[in-house]
């Protein structure tokens, strides 16, 4: 048990990719633009 806390915690994207920020504001801003295109085009 007291092993484990010395690892740091990372949340990963579906268990291969570990989620920063760098990577958490590209995909937001991805997302974002796509739901952007989508609504103009309807």
């Amino acid at each position: 048990m007291m092993s484990r806390m010395g690892r740091p915690v990372y949340l990963t994207i579906g268990k291969f990719f570990p989620l920063t920020l760098g990577t958490f504001v590209a995909v937001t801003r991805i997302a974002f633009s796509s739901a952007t295109v989508l609504k103009a085009v309807n």
